[in-house]
């Protein structure tokens, strides 16, 4: 109802969306724009950007705010033209390196962003600049979705991945991926040991890496990391960067080396200190006492029985 008066045509679907997208009421173009300055500096002029209402915090630029909605108003509600103007902006284009340490004393969220706001991507992002790197990325359009992890994974873009709302991977979880169940205005970014493990002993991670290996070639040393660096970040490594990729590598080298020469002397195997099973812990020892080992292995963990969870 505008003004009172009831809809007309029609079940009101289009009356509302033109009063909605109306030039006279600007809350439609503020909460827009917010939306899209959030997704380039990690937070929107406005904190809550799923919440206008007189109890949320006041715009950190109001007059920007405002600027904003009316380009997008006068550009027919083109979101790409605020993208544009956002992107070409000086803000946009500053060190994310504080100039001088008073910034961060007097205004330690940023706030007035007087350098550019560090983030990490998100989780989406992050695997499918995985797959850039590696040279694997697919870009069709269209289609069924796949599975996002695993040795096996769809190389398609995340906006492909399969998602099970019931069974929400925990790797996802991990990465502070939004609850597709629930209204996720925006994403709470975490800093947690899983993430750092998910890039140790992901068969995912494991297979980019391989494939980004393959991407580089052959070559000196010297020669690869130039390569690595071309590929991954679009630009040369500096002299301190060219020497530690040349020591690490050596060093990784030596290595194989000393296990090879290990593996020679020797041709007794390696018994695993490792089982996978249960049993109950002497307090008074520290050991285990009437240890009864899992039965089955699928492959990649161990279970109680091929039907088991």
């Amino acid at each position: 109802i505008l003004g009172g008066a009831p809809f007309h045509d029609g079940c009101g679907r289009l009356e509302l969306a033109k009063i909605i997208a109306n030039k006279d009421n600007p809350l439609t173009a503020r909460v827009i724009v917010n939306r899209l300055w959030h997704h380039h500096f990690g937070t929107g002029l406005v904190n809550t950007p799923s919440d206008f209402g007189l109890r949320c915090e006041v715009p950190s630029h109001p007059e920007l705010l405002d600027f904003l909605a009316s380009q997008l108003i006068e550009n027919k509600w083109s979101l790409k033209s605020i993208h544009r103007l956002i992107t070409q902006s000086a803000v946009y284009q500053q060190s994310s390196s504080p100039a001088t340490s008073v910034a961060a004393t007097i205004d330690p969220e940023n706030r007035l962003l007087s350098y550019f706001p560090r983030r990490p991507l998100d989780f989406e992002a992050m695997r499918d600049s995985l797959l850039f790197a590696s040279g694997e990325l697919d870009l069709s359009i269209g289609g069924k979705p796949g599975p996002l992890l695993g040795a096996s994974a769809s190389l398609r873009r995340s906006l492909y991945g399969r998602i099970d709302r019931q069974f929400l991977p925990n790797t996802l979880r991990d990465f502070d991926f939004a609850n597709p169940e629930l209204h996720s205005p925006q994403r709470h970014l975490t800093n947690v040991p899983q993430q750092a493990l998910f890039f140790l002993n992901s068969p995912f991670v494991e297979a980019r890496a391989m494939a980004f290996a393959k991407r580089v070639g052959e070559g000196s040393i010297n020669e690869r990391a130039i390569r690595f660096f071309q590929i991954a970040f679009q630009r040369n490594p500096s002299a301190g960067e060219l020497e530690s990729c040349r020591e690490f590598i050596e060093g990784a080298l030596e290595k194989d080396r000393e296990m090879e020469a290990k593996g020679s002397a020797s041709t007794a195997p390696e018994i695993s200190p490792w089982s996978y099973g249960y049993g109950h812990v002497d307090e008074s020892s520290g050991k285990v006492e009437n240890f009864v080992p899992l039965p089955y292995f699928t492959g990649e963990a161990w279970g109680g029985g091929e039907n088991w969870p």
